[in-house]
C-alpha cells in the first residue's frame, strides 16, 4: 500500500535505531457518541497488518466516550470572567482566556481552590515560575479543548474533556479486534514551537527589566554623588570663619564633601553596573539553553535520529564546551 503522511510530515521517521514508516487515516468528521470500535473496523482493520500500532487523537476518542460539555451547561460567572482576564494568551489559542473554559475550572474544582491557584499563579509568575494554575487544579482543567473555532469550527461551541480510561480503552480495542492502540494528545509543530519560544521571549523580557534597572542606578549614582559633594561643599562654606580656626577646618570638610562623588562612582562602575552586565549574561545563557530544549523537542517530535539530534544540538554551543564525542577541537580553538 502507498503510505501517506499529515501535511508536514515525513511518511518515513528514525527512532532508537529503527525506521518506522507511518500513515494518516482519514476518517468522516466524528460526532460524541459513536463506537470507536465501529470506526476502527470500518477505517483501520481493511489496512492493519502485524506489528503495527494504531495512534489515535485523544479528542477521537473522548468524543466517542460522549465527553463533551456545551457552551448551555457551562455559563461564565463574573468570577470566570474576571479571571479570564488576567490570562497570558499564547499563540497556541486562548486557553484559560475564554470565560467557559475558566468556568469550567470553576466546577470541577470549586471558587476557592480556583481562586487560590490564581493568586498562586500571580506570585509566582513574579518570580519567572509559570505553569502554577494548571498544576494545582485538576489534571481536566489543562486538557480541555474546544470554544475556539479557529482551526475547527465545529468546535466553537463545544468543550473536549480528556477520554476516560484510556488504558481500558486500548485493552479493549486489542481484546475486540487485535489491533494494537495507542492514545495520544498531538499537538502541532508549529503551535508547540510558537508556544516555546514565545516562553523565551517573556523570560527574556523580564530578565531585561530586571537589568534596565541596575543601568539606571548606574547611570544616576553619579549624579547623586555629586548632589553630596554640593551639599557638603554648602556645609563646608556655612561653617566656614576665617577669622577664627576655621581655616583649618577646610581640608576635612572639603574631603568630607569630595567623597560622595567617590561614593557614586564606585556604586555606578564597581556594583551596579557589574551587576547588570552579568544579569545579562547569565539571560544570555539561559536563552541559549531553552533554545536547545526547543531545538531537541521540535527534532524529536519530527521523528530525527538521535546522533544526528545530538550533532545539530552541539552546534549551539562552542567547540571547548562540547567535551569528548563533540568532535576534535580546531588547533585554535573556537571561541
Amino acid at each position: 500500500m502507498d503510505f501517506h503522511a499529515n501535511q508536514g510530515k515525513e511518511v518515513v521517521i528514525q527512532s532508537g535505531g529503527r525506521a518506522y514508516a507511518r500513515h494518516a487515516i482519514a476518517t468522516h468528521f466524528v460526532q460524541p457518541g459513536e463506537s470507536y470500535l465501529a470506526l476502527i473496523r470500518r477505517y483501520v482493520k481493511p489496512i492493519y497488518q502485524p506489528g503495527d500500532i494504531l495512534a489515535s487523537s485523544e479528542k477521537v476518542i473522548a468524543l466517542c466516550q460522549g465527553r463533551v460539555v456545551t457552551e448551555e451547561q457551562v455559563r461564565p460567572g463574573l468570577l470566570a470572567r474576571l479571571l479570564a482576564r488576567f490570562v497570558h494568551r499564547t499563540p497556541a489559542g486562548p486557553g484559560m482566556g475564554l470565560p467557559l473554559k475558566m468556568q469550567f475550572a470553576i466546577n470541577l474544582c470549586g471558587r476557592r481552590r480556583v481562586l487560590w491557584a490564581a493568586l498562586r499563579a500571580g506570585f509566582d509568575k513574579l518570580r519567572g515560575v509559570h505553569g502554577t494554575f494548571y498544576r494545582l487544579l485538576d489534571g481536566e482543567v489543562r486538557g480541555l479543548d474546544g470554544f475556539y473555532g479557529e482551526d475547527i469550527p465545529e468546535y466553537a461551541h463545544i468543550g473536549i474533556r480528556t477520554p476516560s480510561q484510556p488504558d481500558l480503552v486500548c485493552d479493549e480495542v486489542f481484546r475486540k479486534t487485535g489491533v494494537s492502540m495507542m492514545i495520544v494528545d498531538a499537538n502541532d509543530p508549529d503551535k508547540v514551537r510558537a508556544i516555546l519560544e514565545n516562553d523565551i521571549e517573556c523570560m527574556s523580557a523580564r530578565h531585561e527589566d530586571s537589568a534596565a534597572l541596575y543601568d539606571k542606578a548606574s547611570a544616576v549614582a553619579p549624579a547623586f554623588g555629586m548632589v553630596g559633594t554640593l551639599v557638603g561643599l554648602i556645609n563646608m562654606l556655612k561653617g566656614m570663619n576665617l577669622d577664627g580656626d576655621g581655616a583649618s577646618n577646610i581640608g576635612t570638610a572639603m574631603g568630607t564633601a569630595l567623597i560622595t562623588t567617590l561614593y557614586g562612582c564606585v556604586l555606578a562602575h564597581m556594583i551596579f553596573g557589574p551587576i547588570a552586565t552579568q544579569l545579562r549574561r547569565r539571560d544570555e545563557e539561559e536563552t541559549l539553553c531553552k533554545l536547545i530544549i526547543v531545538e531537541g523537542i521540535m527534532s524529536i517530535q519530527s521523528g530525527a535520529n538521535p546522533k544526528f539530534l545530538r550533532e545539530k544540538l552541539l552546534t549551539f554551543v562552542a567547540q571547548r564546551q562540547r567535551g569528548e564525542g563533540g568532535g576534535k577541537k580546531s588547533a585554535g580553538g573556537e571561541g
